[in-house]
């Protein structure tokens, strides 16, 4: 592969690391978290010199951190209050055998290759076994401990992503693994695809309290819906129970990265919540009816990802599977979602 990262081996690389972070430093002086991490990709300088560190340390992590750990020292003097963010991300996931992160290094681990539709803790996803292993041992080491985490489908940000239980068990999670603080990534770049609103809401209550009951959780989505949707919100509750459900029923693994995932919701199931649903858009205020035909786009989808899951059978599926694109491409359009 061609190496695409800085060889963190060598010596005036170090050198250079160490000027531009101070150099930044500098530029801005109430900073108090800087980030020296890995590029994102996987073609990691596998020079005789980082390959040694890493065999020894029995992970990539291994040259990564001790680099990380040299610029820490360096700055540690001359600013007391700083701490050097890095990542523990794909090939640096796994804990190094010997080198320990400073006390002004925080590590920001990333459950990148997860399955979101079952509790990091449910030891039955095979999915999360290797991450919860990493989750733990990063925790004996490092008692700055972050978290990257990935809460929508970048692959299509409006297919149904139903992970709102999972959100609250992860969370729990988290906490009781000596993690510190979060970056929870949802979804940055659509308006409002798969209710990304309603999971913000619910991960900034969860961050302030992650020991959450599941009582109060659900008294925090349904005060969201009833504000946000007025009065269709029993609707828009009833469409989110019924894919919990069956995510739930089915053991279906979903990653971060799915595409036009089937969670097992036949058309026959949504119809009448369409038919309610289309109403509501015709008699509610206009900002309440703007957000609920915006929510709709994910209820089209979640209909074509059962076309597609069946398109094989019968041209009938692919047609119609082409007509709801088109649907779901012109609401798209009309309120600038990303789908």
């Amino acid at each position: 592969n061609r190496v695409t990262q800085l060889c963190l081996s060598n010596p005036e690389v170090l050198e250079l690391a160490k000027k531009w972070v101070r150099g930044l430093l500098e530029e801005n002086p109430d900073a108090k978290l800087i980030s020296v991490s890995q590029n994102d990709n996987q073609n990691y300088c596998k020079c005789e010199k980082c390959a040694a560190v890493d065999k020894e340390e029995g992970s990539p992590a291994g040259s990564l951190l001790r680099f990380v750990n040299a610029v820490a020292e360096d700055i540690e003097k001359d600013y007391p209050d700083v701490t050097i963010d890095t990542l523990a991300y794909q090939y640096t996931r796994k804990v190094p055998t010997i080198t320990k992160p400073r006390h002004n290094v925080q590590i920001r681990l990333c459950p990148i290759e997860c399955c979101f539709m079952h509790p990091l803790e449910d030891g039955e996803c095979v999915e999360n076994v290797d991450f919860m292993r990493d989750l733990f041992n990063w925790s004996q080491v490092c008692d700055n401990l972050a978290i990257w985490d990935y809460t929508a489908n970048y692959n299509n940000y409006s297919n149904p992503h139903p992970n709102l239980l999972v959100l609250r068990e992860n969370m729990k999670t988290f906490a009781e693994h000596n993690v510190k603080s979060m970056f929870a990534q949802g979804n940055w770049n659509g308006d409002d695809g798969e209710f990304g609103t309603l999971k913000a809401y619910l991960i900034t209550k969860l961050m302030w309290d992650p020991y959450m009951s599941e009582e109060k959780y659900q008294e925090y989505i349904d005060d969201f819906l009833k504000g946000y949707y007025g009065e269709a919100w029993k609707t828009v509750r009833e469409y989110l129970d019924l894919f919990l459900e069956k995510a739930t029923d089915l053991d279906k693994h979903a990653g971060c990265f799915n595409g036009n995932v089937f969670f097992g919701v036949m058309p026959e199931e949504l119809e009448p919540i369409k038919e309610k649903w289309t109403k509501y858009i015709d008699k509610l205020p206009e900002e309440q009816a703007i957000r609920l035909e915006r929510a709709f786009i994910s209820v089209l989808m979640s209909e074509r990802a059962y076309y597609d899951e069946f398109k094989g059978e019968s041209i009938v599926y692919v047609e119609q599977s082409k007509k709801l694109y088109e649907d779901i491409r012109k609401l798209a359009w009309k309120h600038a979602v990303a789908y």
